[in-house]
C-alpha cells in the first residue's frame, strides 16, 4: 500500500491539473462564415417523404443530402434558371460543394428513382 500511493500521486495530481485548467484555457472562437438557408420552393410534399435529411455542412462547406430512393440525377440552377451543372447521382446520398459559388439564390433540383419530375428547393448562400 505504501508503494501505491506515491505512484497513485504521480498520475492522480497532473491528471486533476490538467483536467481543472483545461477548462481555464481561451478557447478560439469558430469563425462564423454565415451558411446556407434551406427554402422549399414547392408545396410538393413529396420533399418531406422523400428527403430524409438535407443540411450544410459548415466544416466542409457542402450540400450533405440523404434521401428515401437513390437519386437519378441531380441539377444545380442560378436563380435565372441557367444551370450551373447537372450530375448523375446513383444513390440515396450526395455532397454538393458550394464554396466556389459567390453569395446568391440558386436552386437544387433531385430526380428520384420512381419519380417523374424533380423535387425542387430553394438554396440561399449567404457567405
Amino acid at each position: 500500500m505504501d508503494l501505491m500511493l506515491p505512484l497513485f500521486r504521480s498520475f492522480l495530481i497532473p491528471l486533476v491539473l490538467m483536467v481543472f485548467f483545461s477548462g481555464t484555457l481561451p478557447m478560439t472562437p469558430e469563425v462564423n462564415e454565415g451558411g446556407i438557408e434551406f427554402l422549399i420552393e414547392t408545396e410538393d410534399s413529396r420533399m418531406k417523404s422523400l428527403v430524409s435529411s438535407m443540411k450544410f455542412n459548415q466544416r466542409n462547406k457542402q450540400i450533405d443530402i440523404h434521401t428515401v430512393k437513390s437519386m437519378k440525377s441531380m441539377e444545380f440552377l442560378k436563380q435565372d434558371g441557367e444551370l450551373i451543372f447537372w450530375v448523375p447521382v446513383g444513390a440515396p446520398s450526395v455532397n454538393v460543394g458550394i464554396s466556389s459559388y459567390p453569395k446568391g439564390i440558386y436552386y437544387l433540383n433531385l430526380l428520384l428513382d420512381e419519380e417523374e419530375d424533380y423535387i425542387t428547393t430553394k438554396v440561399i448562400k449567404d457567405f
